[in-house]
C-alpha cells in the first residue's frame, strides 16, 4: 500500500489544465480544473476593492492548449461574484433582526419586498443600526444579467438610530 488513501488510483488523478483568462482590464494564464475555476483563481488573486454591495467581475476564459498541448480550446463567460465588506459593529459581532418599525413591510414578513423573480430582505442590526439588504433577484450593472443574489450594507441612519435609542430607554 502507498499511504496515499489510494488518490492515485485511475481515474482519481486531477487534470488540471492552462486557462486564458480575462475581465477586459487585464489577461493572464491560470492552471484550473475548469474554466470556471480559473475564473475563479483569477478573481481570487485580483484586488476588486472594498465595497458595501457585492459585485461582480465577468470573465471570458479559453482553454491555452488542448490535451495533446496543440490547439485553443473554446471561450467560455463565467461571472464570478466578489462579496462586500461589512464595516465592524461595536459589539463586536452583527445582530441582525428585522423590526417592522425600522425595516417595514408586514407584520408577517417584515423587511421583505417583492422583486423581480425573487425578494429583498432588509435587516437592521440590534447593536449598531446598521443595514444588511440581500436581494434574491440581484442585476449585474455591467452585463444586464439578472438572477443573481447581492448583499448590500448600509449605514445606520435617523430611523434605525431612533429604534436604537428606544431600546436603550426601554431596558
Amino acid at each position: 500500500m502507498s499511504g496515499n488513501g489510494g488518490n492515485n488510483a485511475p481515474g482519481n488523478e486531477r487534470k488540471y489544465m492552462t486557462y486564458r483568462v480575462t475581465d477586459g482590464n487585464g489577461e493572464g494564464e491560470i492552471e484550473a480544473e475548469s474554466g470556471r475555476a480559473a475564473c475563479q483563481k483569477w478573481v481570487d488573486t485580483g484586488d476588486w476593492g472594498s465595497g458595501d454591495k457585492t459585485t461582480w467581475v465577468t470573465c471570458v476564459v479559453r482553454q491555452d492548449k488542448d490535451e495533446e498541448g496543440s490547439a485553443e480550446g473554446e471561450t467560455e463567460r463565467h461571472t464570478i461574484e466578489v462579496p462586500p465588506t461589512v464595516a465592524d459593529c461595536w459589539a463586536g459581532e452583527h445582530d441582525w433582526v428585522s423590526p417592522l418599525s425600522v425595516v417595514g413591510g408586514c407584520a408577517e414578513n417584515p423587511g421583505v419586498q417583492g422583486h423581480g423573480g425573487g425578494v429583498k430582505i432588509t435587516e437592521v442590526c440590534c447593536y449598531c443600526g446598521r443595514y444588511r439588504i440581500e436581494d434574491t433577484w440581484a442585476q449585474n450593472p455591467a452585463t444586464g444579467e439578472q438572477g443573481l443574489e447581492s448583499l448590500e450594507y448600509r449605514e445606520a441612519d435617523e430611523i434605525s438610530e431612533a429604534w436604537l435609542a428606544r431600546r436603550k430607554a426601554a431596558e
